[in-house]
């Protein structure tokens, strides 16, 4: 009996999907989902964040952007990623009866859906064939430069960008105000997903508006300079009075829940003076080399090593494998060659503003573009401009699936052929992003390592009692660090502990007891207080685990800061980059 063709495009789409799901995503997570994905840091972060959203909306956290760590320090869930976008789907998993653990893992996992579901969804409606909507797909979602970043689980959630991609489309071909409420809507959740993520979409998406009127046939300038005008006029001249009413409203609410999002952030630029310096923002702006890098690759890292002298190695690997390479390659010369094809100019469209994006963001013998709008406000806090890799997955992804459309198109004698190598291609694709060397952590011995601290808490504590940690273990300052919030968040305790993308004024490692009072004293330097009786009332509701060094008198009187052995001077920049430079590189990792 012969599938009928909807019942068949389902099934070959679906087939990638649960390929792409179980031996990329699930099986990666070991026996029995003994495994996490990502490390003790970012990983446990991101599980952190998305566990005080949980214990926010029960109540039992007082507030979202003012979380416990770094404590006493103000609005520390804008220091990095707030994961509001995505936090209900793990509170969900909570409200289930899932523990911490395992709900971060069903999180993990309901983000490659999404993302998969979202590719899928935009392909369908261009008509793109089933074997070509389940190879573009698959990579956006399952992609090597994705499978990359698995240190940073919260970069994971992408559905917004083939969403917002494609309506903004649909407004340029049939303009619609609701059309262009739904641009909004998907960029500005995408903002929620990431902030990275959603920054970069919106580079994507000016390339888009700024080619659009060229790749539509607009040439004098007065006519491009209108084109877009013109469309917003004319979505608005169709709309019927309750559908104007509609989009004025959802317009500024949208307007409304954006500004909500970056207050915060804007707030603690002003707060902490955070920005980036130029060098740490050169140091991850793509090369050449970048786009071939694969370390954990299984196929290429031996080609991949041959791309030596990258600095931050960890945030360049953007290479999208050989089979994606060429699959994209031959949907280019096919967009040139072909120009009758449904679905060409929305592709075109993409791969040249993908295309701007890139040089955009590359860096050349120390020359870039980028340097001249790096200026631009909040930009100048993007550290990881490689990470523009995950949005131009998409367009990338477009031209793999014309490319595979391209093969399968009827040319007598070379039709068979061409399909076969479309077919082959696809599996190499999968291929590539099966064998890959994911990053992982135990699920067990998380828990342990937060248990076992518990058991050193001494069995008498102060009211209202406050965590410092110490490093006993002499691991990495952001390990320890995560330890103390883990530790500080299930007993429902603040902690002078803390990590995040961004730290606070004068922070320092908690090798020694000193840290207590010198994290005291750079709280009350920094609101401005100079009263010993804060002092002495904050540090009597301390208690410190771990440290043998402690000096009673501290307990007791307000010390001075010269009378301290650590380096309470330090400042905020020099920190981050002995943080950034020294620790994470010899780890190959970073926070966001």
């Amino acid at each position: 009996m012969k599938i009928p063709f909807p019942v068949y495009a389902k099934l070959v789409v679906a087939a990638f999907a649960v390929l792409g799901l179980w031996l990329v995503v699930v099986k990666p997570l070991g026996p029995n989902w003994a495994l996490l994905p990502g490390d003790l840091g970012d990983a446990r972060y991101c599980n952190y964040v998305l566990e005080h959203f949980y214990r926010w909306i029960s109540g039992v956290d007082a507030h979202y952007w003012t979380a416990s760590f770094f404590y006493p320090f103000p609005d520390t869930i804008a220091f990095s990623e707030n994961l509001l976008g995505s936090a209900p789907i793990y509170a969900i998993f909570r409200y289930i009866g899932f523990d911490r653990e395992s709900a971060f893992q069903g999180w993990y996992v309901l983000g490659f859906c999404l993302n998969l579901l979202a590719a899928t969804y935009v392909l369908s409606r261009l008509q793109f064939s089933p074997l070509a909507q389940g190879t573009a797909a698959f990579f956006f979602a399952f992609g090597l430069p994705l499978l990359a970043q698995d240190l940073h689980a919260q970069l994971l959630y992408r559905f917004g960008i083939p969403l917002a991609c494609f309506f903004l489309y649909q407004m340029l071909e049939s303009p619609r105000l609701l059309t262009l409420v739904a641009v909004l809507f998907w960029s500005i959740w995408q903002f929620y997903l990431s902030i990275y993520t959603g920054v970069f979409l919106v580079v994507l998406l000016i390339m888009l508006v700024v080619l659009s009127p060229l790749v539509v046939g607009q040439r004098s300038i007065s006519e491009v300079l209108r084109f877009w005008p013109s469309r917003v006029k004319l979505a608005w001249q169709r709309a019927t009075p309750r559908s104007r009413l509609l989009g004025s409203s959802a317009f500024i609410l949208l307007s409304a829940s954006l500004a909500a999002l970056v207050w915060p952030y804007w707030r603690v630029s002003k707060l902490y003076g955070f920005g980036r310096e130029w060098y740490e923002v050169a140091m991850m702006l793509p090369r050449w080399q970048s786009y071939l890098v694969a370390d954990r690759a299984q196929l290429w890292r031996v080609v991949s090593a041959l791309m030596a002298g990258l600095p931050m190695r960890q945030e360049h690997q953007l290479f999208p494998g050989i089979a994606a390479t060429i699959s994209g390659m031959i949907g280019v010369g096919s967009l040139i060659s072909h120009r009758n094809s449904g679905n060409r100019s929305f592709v075109m469209l993409h791969v040249l503003a993908g295309a701007a994006v890139v040089a955009l963001t590359f860096l050349f013998h120390g020359f870039t573009l980028y340097r001249i709008i790096w200026t631009l406000p909040g930009l100048n806090s993007i550290r990881a401009v490689t990470r523009i890799m995950l949005v131009l997955m998409w367009p990338l992804a477009l031209a793999i699936g014309y490319g595979v459309d391209a093969l399968k198109r009827r040319d007598a004698r070379l039709h068979v052929s061409r399909a076969a190598f479309a077919v082959a291609l696809t599996g190499l694709l999968v291929a590539e992003s099966v064998l890959f060397d994911h990053a992982t952590y135990s699920k067990a011995g998380s828990q342990a390592r937060v248990n076992d601290l518990r058991a050193q808490l001494p069995d008498a504590v102060p009211d209202q009692p406050i965590l410092i940690l110490a490093n006993t273990r002499r691991e990495p300052l952001w390990i320890a660090e995560m330890d103390g919030m883990m530790l500080a968040q299930d007993l429902g305790w603040p902690t002078l502990n803390g990590d995040s993308g961004n730290t606070v004024p004068h922070f320092e490692a908690a090798t020694r007891c000193s840290s207590l009072p010198n994290r005291l004293l750079a709280y009350m330097h920094f609101a401005g207080i100079d009263s010993s009786t804060y002092y002495i009332d904050t540090i009597k509701r301390t208690v410190p685990v771990g440290f043998d060094d402690c000096d009673p008198g501290w307990w007791t009187r307000k010390p001075s800061a010269t009378s301290l052995s650590g380096p309470l001077s330090q400042d905020i920049y020099s920190h981050l980059a002995l943080r950034v430079v020294s620790l994470r590189s010899a780890a190959g990792r970073t926070t966001a």
